[in-house]
């Protein structure tokens, strides 16, 4: 599952953080991620495969922060099957 992350920022903050993103080539919203060394997200609705691929990177990500990954992803949970 997605979840949005905000912050504050003043109007200055937002104005460069825009510019720099433009500048990269980027939205503001993946320039903020690659700072992270997280990965970009493309626009639009995210293919089914694209979601898997994602929950597979989360899973490996909670184990290498030392997390149980399976309280994280119930065994019952059918989001994909509503997704479709």
């Amino acid at each position: 599952m997605r979840v949005t992350i905000t912050f504050q920022a003043s109007v200055t903050e937002q104005l460069r953080l825009k510019k720099e993103a433009r500048e990269a080539g980027m939205s503001v919203g993946n320039y903020l991620r690659a700072g992270r060394r997280l990965p970009e997200r493309p626009a639009g609705r995210p293919t089914i495969e694209r979601l898997e691929r994602e929950q597979d990177q989360a899973w490996e990500m909670l184990k290498i922060l030392g997390e149980d990954p399976a309280a994280y992803f119930p065994p019952d949970d059918d989001w994909m099957d509503d997704y479709r």
